[in-house]
């Protein structure tokens, strides 16, 4: 069984750079004929498959590991078969790339994770960027609060839609 988790704000700022994992999430359930059920002990939207449990988390972004912690304790599911979907503001928009461990490279919900899940989980980086020049902590935090441009977002859904990844997924589901 996987724990899939698509990182956000709940609802606030569903549509900026930060709430491409939840909004890919959305497209997979969708795509799976999935429905969603809140669970307000997990402070999440869950769909369930028969391989999978989807995770819409309503938690800010910086904390969603605490979400991710409570899914995984409540679905039993150990943290190497858990998939975290997050955007990555180092990759440019619609690149999609895996990655099992390594660096939170700054992304604070993924480091969230880290802390309350562990390290070897796998997350999906979804590209939003490129992220603005330098490195400031204010000009990174406004940039990924700011909605996703239509054309960026059709290169995400696109790339979403058309990768191995979900291919993999409609497969085991």
């Amino acid at each position: 069984m996987k724990l899939i988790v698509g990182l956000g704000n709940g609802f606030l700022l569903r549509s900026s750079r930060h709430g491409v994992g939840a909004m890919m999430i959305e497209e997979l359930a969708t795509m799976l004929s999935l429905e969603w059920s809140l669970y307000p002990s997990l402070g999440a939207y869950v769909a369930m498959a028969d391989a999978a449990v989807l995770v819409w988390p309503l938690s800010l972004y910086n904390l969603s590991g605490y979400v991710v912690s409570r899914c995984a304790r409540r679905f039993e599911i150990e943290e190497i078969n858990v998939i975290v979907v997050h955007d990555d503001i180092e990759l440019k928009a619609g690149v999609i790339k895996s990655l099992r461990g390594g660096s939170h490279r700054g992304n604070r919900g993924v480091m969230s994770c880290e802390v309350l899940v562990g390290t070897t989980f796998e997350r999906l980086r979804i590209g939003v960027g490129p992220r603005p020049a330098g490195r400031d902590w204010a000009g990174v935090a406004s940039f990924v609060s700011q909605p996703l441009p239509p054309r960026d977002l059709d290169a995400v859904q696109k790339a979403w839609h058309d990768s191995d990844l979900v291919a993999e997924f409609r497969r085991q589901l």
